[in-house]
């Protein structure tokens, strides 16, 4: 297992955007002779020092030194980006590829994948370029020029954030991901209270989750305090969606999902059938990083002992700071309530959502 390590090139709201976004689902677990630091990511762009500082006073914790996040005040056009470039090509996982102009990232990508095709010791394996899309006029040619660069007809090269794709049915009107999140928070929030740990899922249930998610949001708008609560809760229930399939790909279960529902897939979501599977104190270990990294990625830092004595609650949206921003062990210090189990209970609430026939379409392509 290699540490995870990803390279952004321009640093204007897409390259910020992903960069939070690398941070949080680029957390995994790791071999204890590994140690705790596996993520790096590095940042180019020649306006960085204009760019930076805002963003590190969103996100401070994002600018400490131990982040894993290495700034290059520097572009395309030195000497300084390519040597950068050349000796982490072998061990780079994701490039992308946001400087605002579609000529120069496709151009930069396919020299990219030139590099890595030419150096890379493991070939191009796990490894991806993701080209931003800023122009509806070159969507088609940018994807040709990304399917003529493949690996053995595998694709290498990405382009996202298409005006195409942002207005679509899906997005606009059939919020798949919001209704995932709906329900993932609904099932988490009800399965433990049921008197054998078991849910029945259906249409009426999936309908059930909706309206709480939106009642929940209407209802915290009277007041700035729980209005923030609550999007910080909506931002967790969407990346516990999101993050479902990482948990399965991390123990090779996502290949069983279609044998699985075709031959069992079941209406009910149990917590008796997964929580005692060997590898579920690791991925909640995985997941209390994921949450971490999350709240990092919004802006939070670690509560102190003094301050969760003065305010009686592990989190404080005003101030940005929670309790529970503290390394897994630490967890059991923590004696006001089982915050590792809450962990184990995401991971549970995931098998149980992820093999289930009922949510099938709700849970697939998100």
């Amino acid at each position: 297992m290699s540490p995870f390590h990803a390279a952004i090139f321009g640093f204007d709201e897409t390259g910020q955007e992903t960069l939070r976004f690398l941070y949080e689902y680029g957390q995994f677990i790791y071999p204890d002779e590994m140690g705790e630091n596996n993520f790096t990511c590095d940042v180019f762009d020649a306006n960085l020092d204009k760019l930076k500082g805002r963003f590190i006073t969103q996100y401070p914790r994002l600018g400490q030194s131990d982040s894993g996040i290495v700034w290059h005040n520097s572009d395309n056009r030195s000497m300084d980006f390519w040597e950068r470039l050349r000796a982490n090509i072998d061990s780079l996982n994701y490039v992308v590829l946001a400087m605002g102009d579609d000529e120069k990232d496709m151009t930069l990508a396919v020299d990219i994948f030139n590099m890595a095709q030419r150096y890379r010791k493991d070939e191009l394996n796990h490894f991806g370029i993701f080209v931003r899309s800023y122009d509806l006029a070159n969507e088609q040619r940018l994807e040709e020029i990304a399917s003529i660069h493949a690996n053995r007809g595998k694709k290498v090269i990405y382009v996202f954030g298409k005006m195409s794709d942002l207005y679509t049915r899906n997005r606009i009107c059939d919020d798949k991901l919001e209704n995932a999140a709906a329900l993932f928070s609904y099932v988490y929030g009800n399965i433990e209270n049921s008197d054998d740990n078991t849910i029945e899922i259906s249409n009426e249930t999936i309908q059930k989750a909706k309206d709480v998610w939106y009642e929940r949001h209407n209802a915290s708008r009277g007041s700035y305090d729980k209005y923030l609560d609550v999007l910080r809760s909506e931002s967790q229930d969407l990346s516990n969606a999101y993050h479902i399939y990482t948990k399965m790909k991390m123990v090779g279960y996502d290949e069983l999902r279609d044998t699985v529902l075709e031959t069992s897939g079941s209406s009910y979501v149990s917590l008796k059938r997964y929580k005692n599977l060997p590898f579920v104190a690791n991925l909640a270990r995985l997941e209390h990083k994921r949450w971490c990294a999350s709240h990092y990625a919004m802006g939070y830092m670690p509560m102190t002992e003094e301050q969760y004595q003065k305010n009686s609650s592990t989190c404080d949206v005003i101030h940005k700071t929670h309790r529970c921003l503290v390394s897994w062990d630490k967890l059991n210090d923590f004696k006001e309530a089982p915050y590792q189990y809450y962990d184990e209970l995401v991971v549970t609430t995931s098998f149980g959502l992820f093999y289930n026939k009922e949510i099938d379409d709700v849970y697939r392509n998100i």
